[in-house]
C-alpha cells in the first residue's frame, strides 16, 4: 500500500509544480503587457516620469517630463490621480513646452509577432489629440483639461516585442490657432490598457506622419454636398465661358 501512496505524492507534486509554473507564466505575461499611465514615479509631485518621455518633433528643445501637482493652477485641471494617472508636463511646467506640436510616446512589450491589439483608457488634455502605436493610429477628437475622455484604437504592431504608444497634441483649442487664454497648455494626462483586438475589428491606421502635420486635428473633409455645389459651380463657369468664345 505504500507504493500507490508515494505514486499519488509524487503526482500531486508534479500537478503542483505545474500549477505554480503556469501562475509565473500568466504573472510574467500579464507584466509584460501593463503600459504604464502618466506620472508613474514617486514621489508624486515634480518627480520625474521614468516612462514618458518627449520625441523630438523639427528643432524642438527636450526637457524631462515631469508629474507636478496641478491643483489651483491656470487654466484649471481635472483633479488627479484619475485612475492610476497623474498630470505630467516638461520640467512640471505647462507652460514650458513652447508652442508647436507634442509627440510623448511610452514603450511596452508584447509576445513576438502579435495579432491585432486593443490599447483604450482614459486622457486629458487641451485641444484635439491623436494617438498611434508604431506610428499608426487615430485621431481622438477635441479633449479637455476638466473633463476625463476615454479613447480606443485597434492596431497592428509591428513584429517584435517592443513598441511605441505616442500622443499627438499642440495644447490649442483651435490649431493651428493658438491665441487663448494660457494657451499653449503642455500638460497630459493618459491611463492606457492593453488587450487583444476583438475578432474582425476595423484596424486604425492613420499615420503618425500624418497627425504630426496636421497637429492631431482630425482633417475635416469637405461633405459630398458642398462638393456638388463646388462641381456645379465649374459647370456654370464652363459654360458661360463657351458661350462668350462662341459671342466673340
Amino acid at each position: 500500500m505504500k507504493k500507490p501512496q508515494k505514486g499519488i505524492k509524487k503526482a500531486f507534486g508534479l500537478a503542483a509544480l505545474l500549477a505554480a509554473m503556469a501562475f509565473l507564466f500568466a504573472v510574467n505575461q500579464a507584466k509584460a503587457t501593463i503600459i504604464p499611465a502618466t506620472g508613474d514615479c514617486s514621489p508624486v509631485m515634480f518627480c520625474a516620469d521614468p516612462y514618458y518621455g518627449e520625441v523630438r518633433v523639427g528643432g524642438a528643445t527636450l526637457y524631462d517630463l515631469m508629474a507636478f501637482n496641478a491643483s489651483g493652477t491656470a487654466p484649471g485641471f481635472l483633479a488627479a490621480p484619475a485612475g492610476r494617472a497623474y498630470w505630467i508636463a516638461p520640467r512640471g511646467d505647462v507652460q514650458a513646452g513652447g508652442s508647436g506640436v507634442q509627440d510623448w510616446g511610452v514603450t511596452f512589450t508584447t509576445s513576438a509577432n502579435s495579432g491585432p491589439i486593443n490599447i483604450s483608457g482614459t486622457v486629458a488634455a487641451l485641444g484635439a489629440v491623436a494617438v498611434a502605436v508604431d506610428g499608426l493610429g487615430a485621431y481622438l477628437g477635441s479633449e479637455s483639461l476638466t473633463v476625463l475622455g476615454s479613447f480606443s484604437i485597434n492596431v497592428q504592431p509591428s513584429s517584435g516585442t517592443t513598441h511605441t504608444l505616442d500622443f499627438v497634441f499642440t495644447g490649442c483649442n483651435a490649431y493651428p490657432t493658438c491665441n487663448g487664454s494660457n494657451e499653449p497648455v503642455a500638460g497630459l494626462l493618459v491611463d492606457p490598457s492593453l488587450s487583444p483586438a476583438a475578432a474582425g475589428a476595423t484596424l486604425n491606421t492613420v499615420t503618425e506622419a500624418a497627425m504630426l502635420a496636421d497637429g492631431g486635428v482630425n482633417p475635416v473633409p469637405l461633405p459630398a454636398s458642398v462638393w456638388l455645389m463646388l462641381s456645379g459651380l465649374v459647370g456654370v463657369g464652363v459654360m458661360a465661358r463657351k458661350r462668350r468664345d462662341i459671342a466673340a
